[in-house]
């Protein structure tokens, strides 16, 4: 008796604990993802200039914004997935079918609060320092996803095809010119 009672203190500490590097996992990704689409293209140009590696990392997963956004979601949604199946699974040991509705409510205060709001929020105000520090394991993970995200990619193709969206790569002259004039303009306007 004893013996299982221990047996299933372990697995809910162990559930518990799974959730809770599920939701720091959540809390990197989203805080990477803002952080990355944030930071200054200008300020991480001159810090690639001053030879700094991280820079230079992020730089290259940017190049390819769809795999970058796509293997940021792809963790995302996995982790939060996993943390959400292990709360509901632990709650509904302790409280029996209703746990599911206790799990999915508490679960969705406890992501959105810190597996969202607040690490999007630190990495936009900080996103020039989150994102060389994120450098090294977004990379990696950027890498361990890519053939989860080809796969993604390759059933979302036809779906935004028949919703007018092309390759996009003839785009990338005209967003550069865009991106120049609009930031000319802005100055101009500021300068008023």
């Amino acid at each position: 008796m004893a013996g299982a009672f221990l047996a299933g203190l372990a697995a809910t500490r162990l559930a518990f604990l799974a959730g809770a590097a599920a939701l720091a996992g959540a809390a990197f990704f989203a805080g990477a993802e803002t952080a990355v689409t944030s930071v200054s293209q200008a300020r991480l140009f001159h810090m690639i200039q001053e030879g700094n590696k991280r820079a230079r990392r992020i730089n290259e997963l940017r190049k390819d914004k769809e795999a970058l956004i796509g293997s940021l979601l792809l963790g995302n949604s996995a982790v939060h997935i996993l943390g959400s199946a292990l709360a509901a699974g632990l709650a509904i040991k302790l409280w029996g079918e209703h746990g599911v509705f206790y799990a999915s409510a508490v679960m969705t205060i406890i992501v959105v609060t810190f597996g969202e709001v607040l690490p999007k929020t630190y990495a936009i105000l900080n996103s020039e320092a989150v994102t060389l520090r994120v450098s090294y394991v977004l990379w990696a993970t950027c890498r361990l996803l890519q053939p989860f995200v080809k796969v993604v990619q390759w059933i979302d193709r036809p779906f935004l095809w028949m919703l007018g969206v092309r390759d996009g790569k003839d785009r990338s002259l005209v967003s550069a010119f865009d991106t120049i004039r609009g930031t000319i303009e802005l100055h101009h306007h500021e300068g008023e």
